[in-house]
Protein backbone atom coordinates (compact mmCIF):
# COMPACT_ATOMS: atom_id res chain seq x y z
CA UNK A 1 0.00 0.00 0.00
CA UNK A 2 3.17 2.34 0.19
CA UNK A 3 5.25 3.87 -2.50
CA UNK A 4 6.49 0.86 -4.57
CA UNK A 5 8.96 2.99 -6.24
CA UNK A 6 11.55 3.04 -3.31
CA UNK A 7 10.98 -0.85 -2.76
CA UNK A 8 12.00 -2.11 -5.48
CA UNK A 9 13.26 0.87 -7.83
CA UNK A 10 10.05 0.75 -10.48
CA UNK A 11 6.74 -0.06 -9.98
CA UNK A 12 4.25 -0.79 -12.01
CA UNK A 13 3.77 1.84 -14.81
CA UNK A 14 2.64 5.44 -13.64
CA UNK A 15 1.35 6.00 -16.74
CA UNK A 16 -1.08 2.98 -16.75
CA UNK A 17 -2.23 4.12 -13.30
CA UNK A 18 -2.50 8.24 -14.12
CA UNK A 19 -2.30 9.98 -16.70
CA UNK A 20 -4.78 8.23 -19.23
CA UNK A 21 -7.67 10.73 -18.92
CA UNK A 22 -11.07 10.23 -19.21
CA UNK A 23 -12.10 12.83 -22.22
CA UNK A 24 -13.76 15.04 -21.82
CA UNK A 25 -15.29 16.13 -18.21
CA UNK A 26 -13.42 17.00 -15.53
CA UNK A 27 -12.82 15.83 -12.31
CA UNK A 28 -15.82 18.10 -10.97
CA UNK A 29 -18.44 16.19 -13.25
CA UNK A 30 -16.54 12.86 -12.75
CA UNK A 31 -17.45 13.32 -8.79
CA UNK A 32 -20.97 14.29 -10.20
CA UNK A 33 -21.17 10.75 -11.72
CA UNK A 34 -20.78 8.96 -8.50
CA UNK A 35 -24.60 9.33 -7.17
CA UNK A 36 -24.81 8.07 -3.92
CA UNK A 37 -21.46 8.89 -2.76
CA UNK A 38 -21.14 9.65 1.38
CA UNK A 39 -19.84 13.20 2.60
CA UNK A 40 -16.68 12.32 4.33
CA UNK A 41 -16.23 14.99 6.22
CA UNK A 42 -19.87 13.85 7.90
CA UNK A 43 -18.57 10.21 7.73
CA UNK A 44 -15.35 9.50 8.80
CA UNK A 45 -12.90 10.58 10.44
CA UNK A 46 -9.03 10.11 9.38
CA UNK A 47 -6.86 8.79 11.83
CA UNK A 48 -3.64 7.91 10.28
CA UNK A 49 -1.92 7.84 6.77
CA UNK A 50 -1.40 3.97 5.86
CA UNK A 51 0.66 4.74 2.64
CA UNK A 52 0.96 7.01 -0.49
CA UNK A 53 2.36 6.32 -4.02
CA UNK A 54 1.82 7.24 -7.83
CA UNK A 55 -1.68 5.66 -7.79
CA UNK A 56 -2.97 8.34 -4.36
CA UNK A 57 -2.83 8.16 -0.65
CA UNK A 58 -4.33 5.78 1.76
CA UNK A 59 -5.57 6.56 5.22
CA UNK A 60 -6.95 4.39 8.14
CA UNK A 61 -10.14 6.13 9.31
CA UNK A 62 -13.49 5.16 10.89
CA UNK A 63 -17.09 5.20 10.04
CA UNK A 64 -18.72 7.95 12.35
CA UNK A 65 -21.98 6.31 11.41
CA UNK A 66 -21.29 3.23 12.55
CA UNK A 67 -20.51 5.13 15.65
CA UNK A 68 -23.67 6.48 16.00
CA UNK A 69 -25.63 3.40 15.25
CA UNK A 70 -23.22 1.68 18.61
CA UNK A 71 -24.42 4.32 20.72
CA UNK A 72 -21.03 5.57 21.08
CA UNK A 73 -18.80 2.43 20.94
CA UNK A 74 -15.76 2.35 19.09
CA UNK A 75 -16.66 2.49 14.99
CA UNK A 76 -16.00 0.49 12.34
CA UNK A 77 -12.27 0.80 10.90
CA UNK A 78 -12.14 1.31 7.30
CA UNK A 79 -9.41 2.11 4.69
CA UNK A 80 -9.82 5.49 2.35
CA UNK A 81 -7.50 5.46 -0.63
CA UNK A 82 -7.50 9.38 -2.24
CA UNK A 83 -7.44 8.99 -5.77
CA UNK A 84 -4.88 11.48 -7.19
CA UNK A 85 -5.48 13.45 -10.57
CA UNK A 86 -1.52 14.65 -11.55
CA UNK A 87 -3.57 16.64 -13.95
CA UNK A 88 -6.55 18.58 -13.48
CA UNK A 89 -6.82 19.75 -17.14
CA UNK A 90 -7.20 15.87 -18.34
CA UNK A 91 -9.48 14.70 -15.70
CA UNK A 92 -9.84 11.64 -14.00
CA UNK A 93 -8.05 9.23 -14.61
CA UNK A 94 -9.66 6.33 -16.81
CA UNK A 95 -7.69 3.84 -14.74
CA UNK A 96 -9.44 4.80 -11.51
CA UNK A 97 -12.76 4.48 -12.75
CA UNK A 98 -11.72 0.99 -14.52
CA UNK A 99 -10.68 0.03 -10.92
CA UNK A 100 -13.96 0.86 -9.17
CA UNK A 101 -15.70 -0.43 -12.03
CA UNK A 102 -14.00 -4.17 -11.60
CA UNK A 103 -14.03 -4.09 -8.07
CA UNK A 104 -17.69 -3.17 -7.71
CA UNK A 105 -18.35 -6.00 -10.03
CA UNK A 106 -16.19 -8.94 -8.07
CA UNK A 107 -17.47 -10.76 -4.90
CA UNK A 108 -15.05 -13.07 -3.39
CA UNK A 109 -13.65 -13.66 0.15
CA UNK A 110 -10.37 -13.09 -0.97
CA UNK A 111 -10.65 -10.07 -3.01
CA UNK A 112 -11.12 -6.52 -1.10
CA UNK A 113 -14.54 -5.53 -1.79
CA UNK A 114 -15.66 -1.47 -2.31
CA UNK A 115 -18.27 -0.65 0.66
CA UNK A 116 -18.23 2.83 -0.29
CA UNK A 117 -17.29 6.11 -2.32
CA UNK A 118 -16.92 9.10 -0.59
CA UNK A 119 -16.24 12.68 -1.50
CA UNK A 120 -15.07 15.74 -0.61
CA UNK A 121 -16.75 19.38 -1.53
CA UNK A 122 -14.85 21.77 -3.49
CA UNK A 123 -15.57 25.21 -2.59
CA UNK A 124 -16.66 27.41 -5.65
CA UNK A 125 -15.64 30.69 -4.34
CA UNK A 126 -11.97 29.79 -4.37
CA UNK A 127 -12.81 27.44 -7.85
CA UNK A 128 -11.65 24.09 -5.76
CA UNK A 129 -12.91 20.55 -7.19
CA UNK A 130 -13.39 17.91 -4.34
CA UNK A 131 -11.86 14.84 -4.01
CA UNK A 132 -12.74 11.40 -4.11
CA UNK A 133 -11.99 8.06 -1.91
CA UNK A 134 -12.55 4.92 -2.34
CA UNK A 135 -14.00 2.73 0.71
CA UNK A 136 -12.92 -0.37 1.40
CA UNK A 137 -12.49 -2.50 4.63
CA UNK A 138 -9.48 -1.68 7.28
CA UNK A 139 -7.04 -4.48 6.62
CA UNK A 140 -4.27 -4.54 9.47
CA UNK A 141 -1.13 -5.92 7.36
CA UNK A 142 -0.02 -6.82 4.00
CA UNK A 143 2.33 -8.93 3.23
CA UNK A 144 5.04 -7.17 2.41
CA UNK A 145 4.60 -5.60 5.94
CA UNK A 146 4.57 -8.54 8.24
CA UNK A 147 7.82 -9.89 6.17
CA UNK A 148 9.38 -6.96 6.40
CA UNK A 149 8.51 -6.48 10.68
CA UNK A 150 11.09 -7.93 12.54
CA UNK A 151 9.40 -8.58 15.46
CA UNK A 152 7.60 -10.88 13.80
CA UNK A 153 8.85 -14.49 13.51
CA UNK A 154 9.41 -16.78 10.58
CA UNK A 155 5.88 -17.81 8.91
CA UNK A 156 5.01 -22.08 9.40
CA UNK A 157 4.66 -24.65 6.53
CA UNK A 158 1.09 -24.75 7.39
CA UNK A 159 0.97 -20.59 7.58
CA UNK A 160 2.26 -20.19 4.06
CA UNK A 161 -0.17 -22.93 2.79
CA UNK A 162 -2.65 -21.07 4.26
CA UNK A 163 -1.98 -18.02 2.70
CA UNK A 164 -1.06 -19.61 -0.65
CA UNK A 165 -4.65 -21.71 -0.63
CA UNK A 166 -6.51 -17.80 -0.47
CA UNK A 167 -4.54 -16.30 -2.79
CA UNK A 168 -5.13 -18.98 -5.40
CA UNK A 169 -9.09 -19.24 -4.84
CA UNK A 170 -8.96 -15.11 -5.17
CA UNK A 171 -6.69 -15.26 -8.55
CA UNK A 172 -8.39 -18.37 -9.92
CA UNK A 173 -11.83 -16.04 -9.16
CA UNK A 174 -10.80 -13.10 -11.20
CA UNK A 175 -9.27 -15.27 -13.91
CA UNK A 176 -12.71 -17.13 -14.31
CA UNK A 177 -14.58 -13.50 -14.25
CA UNK A 178 -12.59 -12.60 -16.72
CA UNK A 179 -10.02 -9.92 -15.66
CA UNK A 180 -5.95 -10.04 -15.30
CA UNK A 181 -4.69 -8.36 -12.27
CA UNK A 182 -1.43 -7.60 -13.50
CA UNK A 183 0.23 -6.15 -10.00
CA UNK A 184 0.07 -9.20 -7.86
CA UNK A 185 2.69 -8.12 -5.26
CA UNK A 186 3.29 -9.08 -1.36
CA UNK A 187 2.38 -5.15 -0.78
CA UNK A 188 -1.13 -6.30 -2.98
CA UNK A 189 -1.93 -8.76 -0.63
CA UNK A 190 -4.13 -7.66 2.40
CA UNK A 191 -3.84 -9.85 5.70
CA UNK A 192 -6.97 -9.25 8.49
CA UNK A 193 -6.33 -10.39 12.34
CA UNK A 194 -8.56 -13.43 11.31
CA UNK A 195 -5.97 -14.68 8.48
CA UNK A 196 -8.12 -13.32 6.06
CA UNK A 197 -6.31 -12.79 2.42
CA UNK A 198 -7.53 -10.02 0.01
CA UNK A 199 -6.09 -9.56 -3.15
CA UNK A 200 -6.04 -5.49 -3.38
CA UNK A 201 -4.92 -2.87 -5.74
CA UNK A 202 -6.81 -3.28 -9.23
CA UNK A 203 -5.40 0.07 -10.77
CA UNK A 204 -3.93 -2.17 -13.57
CA UNK A 205 -6.37 -4.57 -14.15
CA UNK A 206 -7.41 -5.38 -17.46
CA UNK A 207 -10.40 -6.67 -18.95
CA UNK A 208 -9.84 -10.49 -20.48
CA UNK A 209 -11.60 -11.96 -23.39
CA UNK A 210 -9.80 -14.94 -24.11
CA UNK A 211 -10.46 -18.33 -23.22
CA UNK A 212 -10.57 -18.92 -19.24
CA UNK A 213 -7.62 -20.51 -17.52
CA UNK A 214 -8.22 -24.54 -17.24
CA UNK A 215 -6.11 -26.63 -14.40
CA UNK A 216 -3.80 -26.94 -17.88
CA UNK A 217 -3.33 -24.06 -18.81
CA UNK A 218 -3.52 -20.62 -19.31
CA UNK A 219 -4.32 -21.15 -22.71
CA UNK A 220 -2.98 -19.24 -26.01
CA UNK A 221 -3.18 -15.24 -26.16
CA UNK A 222 -5.27 -13.17 -28.17
CA UNK A 223 -5.16 -9.08 -28.41
CA UNK A 224 -2.35 -7.44 -27.38
CA UNK A 225 -1.98 -5.38 -24.11
CA UNK A 226 0.80 -2.58 -22.88
CA UNK A 227 3.91 -4.33 -21.92
CA UNK A 228 4.83 -1.90 -18.68
CA UNK A 229 2.58 -3.62 -16.55
CA UNK A 230 3.78 -5.66 -12.95
CA UNK A 231 6.29 -4.15 -10.87
CA UNK A 232 9.75 -5.46 -11.77
CA UNK A 233 10.56 -8.10 -9.05
CA UNK A 234 7.37 -9.39 -10.03
CA UNK A 235 7.44 -9.64 -13.85
CA UNK A 236 7.36 -12.30 -15.67
CA UNK A 237 9.78 -13.18 -18.53
CA UNK A 238 7.57 -12.87 -21.34
CA UNK A 239 6.78 -9.57 -20.53
CA UNK A 240 10.98 -8.89 -19.74
CA UNK A 241 11.36 -9.63 -22.89
CA UNK A 242 9.02 -7.47 -24.78
CA UNK A 243 5.83 -9.08 -25.29
CA UNK A 244 2.58 -7.71 -25.54
CA UNK A 245 0.09 -10.47 -26.53
CA UNK A 246 0.06 -12.02 -23.18
CA UNK A 247 -2.40 -14.24 -20.81
CA UNK A 248 -3.68 -14.81 -17.46
CA UNK A 249 0.11 -16.60 -16.95
CA UNK A 250 1.63 -12.96 -15.83
CA UNK A 251 -0.36 -13.28 -12.69
CA UNK A 252 0.67 -16.37 -11.94
CA UNK A 253 4.31 -15.32 -12.66
CA UNK A 254 3.84 -13.28 -9.13
CA UNK A 255 2.02 -15.46 -7.17
CA UNK A 256 4.96 -17.78 -7.46
CA UNK A 257 7.73 -14.73 -6.45
CA UNK A 258 5.59 -14.36 -3.68
CA UNK A 259 5.28 -17.93 -2.75
CA UNK A 260 9.25 -17.81 -2.82
CA UNK A 261 9.08 -14.53 -0.87
CA UNK A 262 6.92 -15.95 2.14
CA UNK A 263 10.52 -18.39 3.04
CA UNK A 264 12.86 -15.56 1.90
CA UNK A 265 11.02 -12.53 3.88
CA UNK A 266 12.41 -10.77 0.88
CA UNK A 267 11.45 -10.66 -2.72
CA UNK A 268 13.35 -13.23 -4.54
CA UNK A 269 14.37 -11.69 -7.76
CA UNK A 270 15.36 -7.76 -6.78
CA UNK A 271 16.62 -6.60 -10.01
CA UNK A 272 18.01 -2.76 -10.69
CA UNK A 273 17.07 -2.60 -13.85
CA UNK A 274 14.50 -3.97 -16.87
CA UNK A 275 17.83 -5.73 -18.09
CA UNK A 276 18.94 -6.90 -15.08
CA UNK A 277 15.52 -8.52 -13.86
CA UNK A 278 15.79 -10.57 -16.87
CA UNK A 279 19.78 -11.73 -16.13
CA UNK A 280 18.39 -12.95 -12.76
CA UNK A 281 15.49 -14.47 -13.94
CA UNK A 282 17.49 -16.28 -16.37
CA UNK A 283 20.37 -17.33 -14.28
CA UNK A 284 18.32 -18.50 -11.59
CA UNK A 285 15.51 -20.51 -13.88
CA UNK A 286 17.69 -21.10 -17.08
CA UNK A 287 18.28 -19.73 -20.23
CA UNK A 288 15.37 -19.66 -22.45
CA UNK A 289 15.41 -21.98 -25.25
CA UNK A 290 13.28 -22.51 -28.77
CA UNK A 291 12.65 -26.09 -26.66
CA UNK A 292 11.72 -24.25 -22.80
CA UNK A 293 9.91 -20.68 -24.17
CA UNK A 294 9.17 -21.19 -28.07
CA UNK A 295 9.61 -18.04 -30.02
CA UNK A 296 11.41 -16.08 -27.23
CA UNK A 297 13.95 -14.93 -29.49
CA UNK A 298 11.59 -13.32 -31.78
CA UNK A 299 10.49 -11.05 -28.49
CA UNK A 300 11.52 -7.23 -29.13
CA UNK A 301 13.53 -7.35 -26.27
CA UNK A 302 15.62 -10.65 -26.80
CA UNK A 303 18.46 -9.20 -28.56
CA UNK A 304 19.54 -7.63 -25.42
CA UNK A 305 21.07 -10.55 -23.18
CA UNK A 306 23.93 -12.23 -23.81
CA UNK A 307 22.74 -15.59 -22.28
CA UNK A 308 25.80 -17.67 -22.41
CA UNK A 309 26.31 -17.32 -18.37
CA UNK A 310 22.66 -18.68 -17.79
CA UNK A 311 22.77 -22.63 -18.50
CA UNK A 312 23.27 -24.24 -15.47
CA UNK A 313 20.09 -22.82 -13.42
CA UNK A 314 20.52 -21.84 -8.99
CA UNK A 315 16.98 -21.21 -8.22
CA UNK A 316 17.83 -23.55 -5.08
CA UNK A 317 20.53 -21.46 -3.84
CA UNK A 318 18.36 -18.92 -4.49
CA UNK A 319 15.20 -20.16 -2.01
CA UNK A 320 17.29 -22.51 0.82
CA UNK A 321 14.67 -22.79 2.81
CA UNK A 322 12.17 -24.71 0.25
CA UNK A 323 11.64 -28.38 1.31
CA UNK A 324 11.78 -30.70 -1.76
CA UNK A 325 7.78 -30.41 -2.20
CA UNK A 326 7.68 -26.63 -1.65
CA UNK A 327 10.55 -26.31 -4.28
CA UNK A 328 8.63 -28.60 -6.67
CA UNK A 329 5.75 -26.39 -6.05
CA UNK A 330 7.55 -23.28 -6.70
CA UNK A 331 8.92 -24.21 -10.35
CA UNK A 332 5.24 -24.96 -11.69
CA UNK A 333 4.95 -21.17 -11.16
CA UNK A 334 8.65 -20.13 -12.28
CA UNK A 335 8.42 -21.47 -15.64
CA UNK A 336 9.66 -19.97 -18.47
CA UNK A 337 6.90 -21.05 -20.97
CA UNK A 338 3.54 -18.95 -20.19
CA UNK A 339 1.38 -22.39 -22.02
CA UNK A 340 2.83 -24.24 -19.29
CA UNK A 341 3.18 -21.95 -16.46
CA UNK A 342 0.33 -23.80 -13.96
CA UNK A 343 -2.91 -21.93 -13.45
CA UNK A 344 -4.69 -21.23 -10.38
CA UNK A 345 -6.94 -24.41 -10.35
CA UNK A 346 -3.88 -26.30 -11.27
CA UNK A 347 -2.33 -25.01 -8.32
CA UNK A 348 -4.74 -25.53 -5.91
CA UNK A 349 -4.91 -29.78 -6.72
CA UNK A 350 -1.00 -29.91 -6.45
CA UNK A 351 0.11 -32.33 -4.13
CA UNK A 352 1.97 -29.39 -1.83
CA UNK A 353 -1.32 -28.86 -0.18
CA UNK A 354 -2.09 -32.66 0.29
CA UNK A 355 1.59 -32.90 1.80
CA UNK A 356 2.24 -33.01 5.42
CA UNK A 357 2.17 -30.42 7.67
CA UNK A 358 -1.41 -30.11 7.13
CA UNK A 359 -2.44 -26.33 6.23
CA UNK A 360 -3.77 -24.09 8.77
CA UNK A 361 -6.99 -22.58 9.01
CA UNK A 362 -7.00 -18.93 8.91
CA UNK A 363 -8.58 -18.63 12.48
CA UNK A 364 -5.91 -20.76 13.70
CA UNK A 365 -3.10 -18.46 12.34
CA UNK A 366 -1.68 -15.89 14.95
CA UNK A 367 -2.87 -12.03 15.36
CA UNK A 368 -0.04 -9.04 14.96
CA UNK A 369 0.45 -5.89 15.73
CA UNK A 370 -0.60 -4.10 12.50
CA UNK A 371 1.97 -4.16 9.97
CA UNK A 372 2.43 -2.56 6.13
CA UNK A 373 4.89 -1.46 3.70
CA UNK A 374 5.13 1.20 5.07
CA UNK A 375 6.00 0.29 8.19
CA UNK A 376 8.41 -2.36 6.84
CA UNK A 377 10.32 0.66 5.24
CA UNK A 378 10.54 2.68 8.71
CA UNK A 379 11.45 -0.86 10.25
CA UNK A 380 14.43 -0.68 7.67
CA UNK A 381 15.55 2.81 8.23
CA UNK A 382 15.77 2.75 11.75
CA UNK A 383 17.68 -0.63 11.51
Amino acid sequence: MGNENERSGTSATSRERTSTPVDPFTKERATARFSGCSNLAQSYEVLSKLGEGTFGQVFKAVDKRSVQKCGGATGRIVALKKIIVHNEKEGFPITALREIRILKSLRHDNVIPVIDMSITRGKRSEKLRGDIYMVTPYMEHDLAGLLGNPKISDFTIPQIKCYMKQLLLGIDYIHQQGYLHRDIKAANLLIDNYGILKIADFGLAKQYSEAKPTKQTAGPPGRKYTGMVVTRWYRAPELILGEKCYTTAVDMWGVGCVFGEMFNRKPIFQGSSDIDQGYLIFMNVGAPTNESMPGWNNLPNASSFNLSACNKPVLKSAVPKLSDDAFAFLKTFLTLNPLTRCTALGALEDIYFRNDPEIARPEDLPQFEDSHELDSRNFQQQQ
